[in-house]
């Protein structure tokens, strides 16, 4: 008929199988896609979140021994700083109990700014008097019987490979420290004339302390070179 557009029957059949057939399998496959790429989205979530999950256990785990094993360590270090209290405190009850060394005896001298320091290393402690404190035969008394502190400020320093160093302040800024460092006048800066200010001296004095329990210290840059530390006083 004329003003009828004529159509073939394989076009009629194409369209009629595009519409019935194709469309669906392309809605269908298109929504596989998404699914697939939202199952692939969500199962990698859910392993990351369980990954870190899991990962925040362990880190605990982790953290709680080693606290545990640190807890242990300062725990040694302390008892070991106790029985150097003990013995210390013993010595300056009964310095006469301790006669002077026979040989390896200490030797001092002045130093140019002053301090009053050990020139003679023979494997011990070494020591200096602040150059405030006027030296008389009572601070160079003191400071020849208290080497005999030196055998267990070694055995202190041996004890546990967390301690780098064993130190004696005293109230008339007297300061006995092993290892021996040379020259100790020149390892301390000026400053350090009066220690009584600093926080491993006054954190433990009767004013801050006055139970005489182990006390620690902040970390501190330790004067004596040692670099960061911390101590029990």
């Amino acid at each position: 008929m004329k003003g009828k557009k004529t159509i073939s029957l394989n076009h009629f059949v194409f369209r009629e199988f595009f519409r019935a057939a194709l469309i669906p399998l392309l809605v269908i496959e298109f929504a596989l896609v998404l699914l697939y790429f939202w199952i692939n989205s969500y199962n990698n979530a859910k392993a990351v979140e369980t990954l870190e999950r899991e990962s925040i256990s362990h880190l605990k785990g982790i953290v709680d021994d080693q606290s545990s094993i640190l807890s242990h360590e300062l725990a040694s270090i302390t008892a070991i700083a106790q029985i150097l209290q003990n013995q210390t405190t013993f010595f300056f009850n009964h310095q006469d109990f301790f006669p002077l060394p026979s040989a390896d005896r200490p030797q001092f001298a002045f130093a140019q700014n002053g301090i009053f320091y050990q020139i003679n290393n023979y494997g011990g402690t070494s020591l200096f008097y602040s150059c405030r404190t006027p030296i008389s035969s009572v601070e160079r008394k003191k400071a020849e019987r208290s080497a005999a502190l030196d055998p267990i400020f070694k055995d202190v320093y041996k004890a546990n490979k967390n301690i780098v160093a064993v130190y004696l302040n005293t109230f008339d800024l007297m300061n006995r420290y092993y290892p021996f460092i040379d020259n100790v006048y020149k390892q301390f800066t000026p400053d350090m004339n009066n220690v009584l200010e600093f926080n491993f001296y006054y954190l433990a004095d009767d004013k801050h302390n006055p139970n005489r329990t182990p006390v620690w210290t902040e970390t501190y840059l330790d004067p004596a070179g040692q670099g960061w530390m911390m101590s029990c006083i």
